[in-house]
């Protein structure tokens, strides 16, 4: 009884190893993540952020408040400034370039959002998939200090 017993527990435990082993056979690569990128950006006493997305990701809302077109084929880059002091957003001058990789310039329709005291500027243009835009911005804000920010980012549509 006891060699059956003993026997079982080791087939039983044999049985788990085999199993747990075999889970790790078929191993797949799991991929590197992409390193961040920068999106902040100091300037003087200020920080200017950057982010992109499509005009489809607003809002209806959003969208119909400020007359702008939800579609997958325009990006949007999103600027906003903030004191270092005081964390108020603070209003600025923006010259702004946008390429794609093959150095054709976009037609590039520029906005201002006031939103409860909060101030962000929008840049509008199209895109297609997997292209990649170069943003070159001068920045100025409070009209205090300027500096040359370059950006980038890859879009993607469905």
């Amino acid at each position: 009884m006891w060699t059956l017993n003993h026997l079982s527990k080791k087939l039983l435990a044999g049985l788990i190893l085999l199993i747990l082993c075999a889970c790790g056979a078929e191993q797949q690569k799991i991929p590197q993540a992409q390193i961040a990128k920068q999106n902040a950006f100091q300037i003087g006493k200020h920080t200017v952020y950057l982010s992109t997305n499509k005009t489809n990701d607003l809002s209806e809302a959003m969208a119909i408040k400020y007359n702008l077109d939800r579609k997958q084929s325009l990006s949007m880059l999103n600027v906003s400034i903030l004191r270092d002091s005081d964390n108020k957003s603070v209003t600025a001058k923006i010259d702004i370039d946008i390429k794609n990789l093959l150095g054709q310039n976009k037609k590039i329709t520029a906005l201002t959002f006031i939103e409860n005291s909060y101030i962000s500027y929008a840049f509008i243009s199209s895109v297609s998939n997997q292209e990649t835009l170069l943003y070159k911005l001068k920045v100025s804000p409070e009209n205090k200090y300027m500096k040359n920010i370059q950006y980038r980012e890859k879009f993607y549509i469905d």
